[in-house]
């Protein structure tokens, strides 16, 4: 069965209106203790970085950000202390990014803080809530790993 252009568009709609609702209910929150010019960028260059080191480049074009914007961003958390450049030991002129341990530590403190706020906000619904909720968030995922 071929979906039809209207229903295409009523899910695209959805989804547009749907994450920024998540985000807003959800994922936002004080972030107590950080600087105030931290931004969701911020923790989603240090979150790439976790998992394995990158250039500026790799990460601006994973981000489909310019480099200059990941560049000031990194200026930033190389200040903070968060970030450290490693020079490539076979090219001098390729600069590596990786998590400081202090910045690893962040991230972990960060990221609970985030689960917490996030199961906080949810503990309002009903168990019947909660079940739908998972049962939407596992087809989501599931769909979403076909996209």
């Amino acid at each position: 069965m071929e979906i039809s252009n209207s229903e295409l568009d009523i899910v695209t709609g959805n989804l547009l209106r749907v994450m920024p609702i998540l985000h807003k209910k959800l994922l936002r929150m004080d972030l107590g203790g950080t600087d105030s010019d931290f931004t969701r960028l911020h923790f989603a260059i240090m979150g790439r970085l976790m998992r394995n080191n990158m250039t500026a480049t790799d990460l601006a074009n994973d981000f489909v950000v310019p480099k200059s914007q990941v560049t000031h961003l990194v200026d930033k958390l190389v200040a903070l202390q968060i970030v450290k450049r490693i020079p490539a030991a076979d090219d001098r002129r390729v600069i590596n990014l990786a998590l400081t341990d202090p910045g690893k530590t962040l991230l972990r403190e960060l990221n609970d803080k985030v689960r917490e706020n996030v199961k906080k906000r949810l503990s309002v619904l009903t168990q019947e809530e909660l079940q739908e909720l998972l049962k939407a968030l596992e087809t989501i995922k599931v769909i979403g790993g076909r996209l």
